[in-house]
Protein backbone atom coordinates (compact mmCIF):
# COMPACT_ATOMS: atom_id res chain seq x y z
CA UNK A 1 0.00 0.00 0.00
CA UNK A 2 1.39 3.36 -0.79
CA UNK A 3 0.05 7.51 -1.03
CA UNK A 4 1.22 9.28 -4.20
CA UNK A 5 -0.51 12.28 -4.67
CA UNK A 6 -3.19 12.27 -1.32
CA UNK A 7 -4.38 8.61 -3.02
CA UNK A 8 -4.18 5.64 -1.71
CA UNK A 9 -3.06 2.93 -3.61
CA UNK A 10 -2.34 -0.67 -3.49
CA UNK A 11 0.78 -2.76 -5.38
CA UNK A 12 1.69 -6.12 -5.25
CA UNK A 13 5.44 -7.10 -3.90
CA UNK A 14 6.88 -9.97 -6.57
CA UNK A 15 10.28 -9.34 -4.80
CA UNK A 16 12.49 -8.06 -2.59
CA UNK A 17 10.52 -5.44 0.52
CA UNK A 18 8.66 -2.36 -0.23
CA UNK A 19 11.36 0.52 0.21
CA UNK A 20 10.57 3.11 2.02
CA UNK A 21 7.69 1.46 4.05
CA UNK A 22 8.40 1.44 8.46
CA UNK A 23 8.37 -2.73 8.10
CA UNK A 24 10.61 -2.32 5.08
CA UNK A 25 14.00 -2.82 7.39
CA UNK A 26 12.56 -5.55 9.46
CA UNK A 27 11.09 -7.82 6.82
CA UNK A 28 14.37 -7.10 4.94
CA UNK A 29 16.94 -8.11 8.04
CA UNK A 30 14.46 -11.07 8.47
CA UNK A 31 14.95 -12.73 5.35
CA UNK A 32 18.79 -11.66 4.55
CA UNK A 33 19.20 -13.40 7.77
CA UNK A 34 19.39 -16.60 5.51
CA UNK A 35 22.31 -14.99 3.48
CA UNK A 36 24.62 -14.37 6.89
CA UNK A 37 23.44 -17.94 8.35
CA UNK A 38 25.89 -19.54 5.26
CA UNK A 39 27.99 -22.37 6.14
CA UNK A 40 31.27 -20.07 6.42
CA UNK A 41 34.72 -22.11 5.42
CA UNK A 42 37.67 -21.89 7.91
CA UNK A 43 38.95 -18.50 7.98
CA UNK A 44 36.39 -16.61 6.22
CA UNK A 45 33.14 -14.57 7.54
CA UNK A 46 29.71 -12.53 6.24
CA UNK A 47 28.73 -9.21 6.91
CA UNK A 48 25.77 -7.69 5.72
CA UNK A 49 24.85 -3.99 5.77
CA UNK A 50 21.92 -3.17 4.03
CA UNK A 51 21.94 -5.15 0.66
CA UNK A 52 25.71 -4.61 0.53
CA UNK A 53 27.57 -7.93 1.69
CA UNK A 54 30.47 -8.46 2.41
CA UNK A 55 32.65 -11.91 2.31
CA UNK A 56 35.76 -11.79 3.65
CA UNK A 57 38.64 -14.64 3.61
CA UNK A 58 42.07 -14.78 4.90
CA UNK A 59 44.84 -17.77 4.67
CA UNK A 60 48.31 -17.66 5.02
CA UNK A 61 49.19 -18.27 1.37
CA UNK A 62 47.72 -17.16 -2.16
CA UNK A 63 46.52 -20.67 -3.15
CA UNK A 64 44.32 -21.29 0.01
CA UNK A 65 43.13 -17.33 -0.50
CA UNK A 66 42.37 -17.63 -4.27
CA UNK A 67 40.17 -21.18 -2.99
CA UNK A 68 38.68 -20.14 -0.10
CA UNK A 69 37.48 -16.61 -1.59
CA UNK A 70 36.13 -18.32 -4.60
CA UNK A 71 33.91 -21.13 -2.57
CA UNK A 72 33.00 -18.52 0.22
CA UNK A 73 31.79 -16.01 -2.66
CA UNK A 74 30.45 -18.92 -4.81
CA UNK A 75 28.06 -20.43 -1.34
CA UNK A 76 26.59 -16.57 -0.43
CA UNK A 77 25.46 -16.03 -4.06
CA UNK A 78 24.14 -18.84 -3.93
CA UNK A 79 21.58 -18.03 -0.91
CA UNK A 80 21.25 -14.88 -2.36
CA UNK A 81 19.88 -16.08 -5.83
CA UNK A 82 17.92 -18.50 -3.47
CA UNK A 83 15.61 -15.33 -1.92
CA UNK A 84 14.72 -14.20 -5.71
CA UNK A 85 17.26 -11.22 -5.88
CA UNK A 86 20.47 -11.74 -8.12
CA UNK A 87 24.04 -10.59 -7.55
CA UNK A 88 25.68 -7.43 -9.66
CA UNK A 89 28.94 -8.52 -10.77
CA UNK A 90 29.57 -4.99 -12.38
CA UNK A 91 29.16 -3.50 -8.68
CA UNK A 92 31.21 -5.95 -7.01
CA UNK A 93 34.41 -5.16 -5.88
CA UNK A 94 37.41 -7.61 -4.32
CA UNK A 95 40.13 -6.08 -2.36
CA UNK A 96 43.20 -7.70 -1.30
CA UNK A 97 45.13 -6.79 2.05
CA UNK A 98 48.82 -8.17 2.47
CA UNK A 99 50.96 -8.46 5.27
CA UNK A 100 54.08 -6.19 6.17
CA UNK A 101 56.09 -8.48 4.42
CA UNK A 102 54.44 -9.88 1.71
CA UNK A 103 53.61 -8.68 -1.82
CA UNK A 104 51.29 -9.31 -4.44
CA UNK A 105 52.98 -11.39 -7.55
CA UNK A 106 49.66 -11.24 -9.63
CA UNK A 107 46.18 -10.38 -9.15
CA UNK A 108 43.75 -12.95 -7.27
CA UNK A 109 40.50 -13.58 -9.50
CA UNK A 110 37.19 -14.14 -8.33
CA UNK A 111 34.59 -16.15 -9.82
CA UNK A 112 31.11 -14.90 -9.95
CA UNK A 113 27.94 -14.98 -12.09
CA UNK A 114 30.20 -16.45 -14.70
CA UNK A 115 32.14 -13.52 -14.52
CA UNK A 116 35.70 -12.71 -13.26
CA UNK A 117 36.35 -10.09 -10.70
CA UNK A 118 40.03 -9.16 -10.21
CA UNK A 119 41.02 -8.64 -6.96
CA UNK A 120 44.26 -6.33 -6.10
CA UNK A 121 45.81 -3.91 -3.45
CA UNK A 122 43.46 -1.11 -3.60
CA UNK A 123 44.82 1.90 -5.50
CA UNK A 124 44.08 5.73 -4.72
CA UNK A 125 40.74 6.58 -6.86
CA UNK A 126 42.16 10.21 -7.42
CA UNK A 127 45.52 9.91 -9.12
CA UNK A 128 45.56 6.33 -9.62
CA UNK A 129 49.21 5.93 -9.17
CA UNK A 130 49.64 5.15 -5.11
CA UNK A 131 48.09 3.20 -2.53
CA UNK A 132 44.83 4.07 -1.11
CA UNK A 133 46.18 5.09 2.30
CA UNK A 134 45.55 8.49 4.74
CA UNK A 135 49.21 8.47 4.38
CA UNK A 136 49.12 8.46 0.37
CA UNK A 137 46.35 11.51 0.50
CA UNK A 138 48.13 13.53 2.97
CA UNK A 139 51.38 13.30 1.17
CA UNK A 140 51.72 12.31 -2.64
CA UNK A 141 48.20 12.80 -4.18
CA UNK A 142 48.60 15.00 -6.50
CA UNK A 143 45.05 15.65 -6.94
CA UNK A 144 45.15 17.47 -3.67
CA UNK A 145 48.61 19.35 -4.15
CA UNK A 146 46.56 23.11 -3.90
CA UNK A 147 44.86 21.88 -0.26
CA UNK A 148 48.20 19.93 0.67
CA UNK A 149 50.36 23.84 0.13
CA UNK A 150 47.95 25.42 2.89
CA UNK A 151 48.07 22.22 4.86
CA UNK A 152 52.17 22.68 4.62
CA UNK A 153 51.47 26.75 6.00
CA UNK A 154 50.55 25.60 9.03
CA UNK A 155 51.81 22.14 9.93
CA UNK A 156 55.76 22.17 8.19
CA UNK A 157 57.14 20.78 5.19
CA UNK A 158 56.61 17.11 6.99
CA UNK A 159 53.38 15.33 6.65
CA UNK A 160 53.66 12.30 8.13
CA UNK A 161 50.31 11.04 10.42
CA UNK A 162 52.57 11.41 13.89
CA UNK A 163 53.58 15.08 12.96
CA UNK A 164 49.94 15.75 12.17
CA UNK A 165 48.50 14.38 15.02
CA UNK A 166 50.88 16.28 17.38
CA UNK A 167 50.45 19.38 15.75
CA UNK A 168 46.74 19.43 15.46
CA UNK A 169 46.75 17.89 19.32
CA UNK A 170 48.63 21.44 20.35
CA UNK A 171 47.51 24.16 17.56
CA UNK A 172 44.21 25.15 16.57
CA UNK A 173 44.90 26.35 13.64
CA UNK A 174 46.66 23.28 12.18
CA UNK A 175 43.53 21.53 13.45
CA UNK A 176 41.53 23.92 11.12
CA UNK A 177 43.83 22.71 8.34
CA UNK A 178 43.62 19.45 8.48
CA UNK A 179 39.98 19.61 9.09
CA UNK A 180 39.21 21.81 5.59
CA UNK A 181 41.78 19.39 4.11
CA UNK A 182 39.80 16.39 5.05
CA UNK A 183 36.99 18.01 4.49
CA UNK A 184 37.73 18.59 0.97
CA UNK A 185 38.32 15.23 0.22
CA UNK A 186 35.71 13.32 1.82
CA UNK A 187 33.12 15.47 -0.10
CA UNK A 188 35.25 14.54 -3.22
CA UNK A 189 35.39 11.23 -2.37
CA UNK A 190 31.24 11.02 -1.13
CA UNK A 191 30.55 12.40 -4.48
CA UNK A 192 32.60 10.22 -6.48
CA UNK A 193 30.51 7.20 -5.42
CA UNK A 194 27.58 8.16 -5.46
CA UNK A 195 28.05 9.08 -9.37
CA UNK A 196 29.46 5.62 -9.13
CA UNK A 197 26.21 4.36 -7.63
CA UNK A 198 24.10 6.16 -9.69
CA UNK A 199 26.03 4.87 -12.88
CA UNK A 200 25.27 1.24 -11.74
CA UNK A 201 21.48 1.96 -10.81
CA UNK A 202 21.00 3.25 -14.55
CA UNK A 203 23.03 0.34 -16.02
CA UNK A 204 21.60 -2.49 -13.71
CA UNK A 205 17.60 -1.44 -13.53
CA UNK A 206 15.75 -4.88 -13.50
CA UNK A 207 11.80 -5.12 -13.04
CA UNK A 208 12.24 -8.84 -12.16
CA UNK A 209 14.25 -8.58 -8.67
CA UNK A 210 17.04 -6.54 -6.66
CA UNK A 211 20.05 -6.01 -7.48
CA UNK A 212 23.11 -6.62 -4.83
CA UNK A 213 26.61 -5.47 -4.93
CA UNK A 214 28.57 -8.10 -3.18
CA UNK A 215 32.18 -6.79 -1.77
CA UNK A 216 35.28 -8.88 -1.20
CA UNK A 217 37.73 -8.63 1.28
CA UNK A 218 40.86 -11.35 0.34
CA UNK A 219 43.55 -11.02 3.13
CA UNK A 220 46.91 -12.71 2.98
CA UNK A 221 49.03 -12.75 6.21
CA UNK A 222 52.71 -12.78 6.36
Amino acid sequence: MAMKEGKIGVKAMTAGVPQGSIMGPLLWNIAYDYVLDVFKEPGCSVLCYADDTLVIATAKNRRDLVGKANLQTSLVTKRIRELGLRVSARKTEAIVFLGRRTRLADPIRIIMEEEQITAESPVCSQCGEGPDTADHTLRDCVTWAGERLEQKGRIGQDLSLSVIIEKVLGDEEAWLAVKTFARSVMLAKEEEEKERERRGADEDTDAGGGVSPLRGAATESD
